[in-house]
């Protein structure tokens, strides 16, 4: 495994740990607007879904796979590729929700004229707020039982089978046969 492949992302996932910490410390310690509490919300989440996706698939990288995964600094083991592809999966496709759910936002508020008021009812706070992190959790459940968070090749554990593409190839699959 090239090491060009594993060491940039540390670096890059660091850049955006600390870019949406900070985003979340402004949130946190500015001045509540009453026009703006939804929206900062959503991207309070989308800051901590960043966080957590970018420290644990990117910066930890190949370091979280098994060494039998042949990946450069592959010191981990099965279960700590699990749990990295397990994260990866849930707050990496929380961050791209709340990124759909705060463009939703903006649109509401922009185009049809939608007031903070009209973003406060349940049904608006549910699919806005409460179903990207849920959906996203129950998506990467099945994965973690089927034993499909495996080395993907490249840098990090991800949903893949083992041995690499084993189904397409007509091999038998050790994990992961989704």
């Amino acid at each position: 495994m090239s090491k060009l492949l594993v060491i940039p992302p540390k670096f890059t996932a660091l850049l955006s740990v600390a870019g949406s910490s900070l985003i979340m410390w402004d949130i946190l310690c500015s001045k509540p607007r009453k026009t703006d509490k939804m929206s900062k919300l959503i991207l309070l989440g989308l800051s901590v879904g960043d966080i957590m996706s970018s420290f644990f698939v990117h910066f930890l990288g190949s370091w979280m796979a098994p060494p039998s995964s042949g990946a450069y600094g592959a010191s981990g083991t099965i279960a700590t590729c699990t749990i990295q592809g397990f994260i990866g999966k849930w707050f990496a496709g929380t961050a791209n929700y709340y990124n759909v759910s705060l463009s939703i936002v903006f649109l509401l508020m922009v185009r049809y004229k939608w007031t903070e008021k009209d973003l406060k009812t349940w049904k608006a706070q549910l699919f806005l707020l409460y179903l990207p992190p849920i959906l996203n959790l129950i998506l990467s459940i099945y994965p973690l039982i089927d034993n499909g968070y495996n080395f993907g090749g490249l840098n990090n554990c991800f949903i893949q089978s083992v041995p690499l593409n084993c189904k397409s190839r007509g091999v038998d699959c050790e994990r992961g046969e989704h």
